[in-house]
């Protein structure tokens, strides 16, 4: 099924893989489907459920399946488990904007020194 996600980037002027590379995926991550559907089983080749395009969900175990494939599993999935390439990694980017506002409130907004 990479295989066609591959040739489908290709089509639309797209890069093959997402902007963040399969290597990089751990568990705990937030995944975002990218892949236009559907999922096909590996054994028989008959459709399969899966997640929908831009259905989000949190990566609960990475490994390299028998086809050599970064292979991702979801809870919601059971055992099922899915091509990395279908996914894009989902970066929190608040955790970094609090962190900036409590060092900003922690370097300009400290009270007042008492004079004595």
């Amino acid at each position: 099924m990479s295989r066609v996600f591959r040739i489908f980037g290709r089509r639309c002027g797209k890069t093959a893989t997402p902007p963040d590379s399969a290597e990089d995926w751990q568990p705990g991550d937030l995944a975002e489907c990218v892949h236009p559907g559907p999922w096909y089983r590996t054994r028989d080749g008959r459709e399969g459920p899966g997640p929908n395009f831009a259905d989000r969900d949190i990566v609960r175990a990475v490994f390299i399946g028998e086809s050599g494939l970064q292979m991702l599993r979801f809870s919601r999935f059971g055992v099922r488990s899915y091509d990395a390439l279908g996914f894009r990694k989902i970066r929190p980017q608040a955790d970094e904007l609090i962190a900036a506002d409590a060092a900003f409130i922690a370097v300009h907004l400290r009270p007042r020194e008492r004079a004595q």
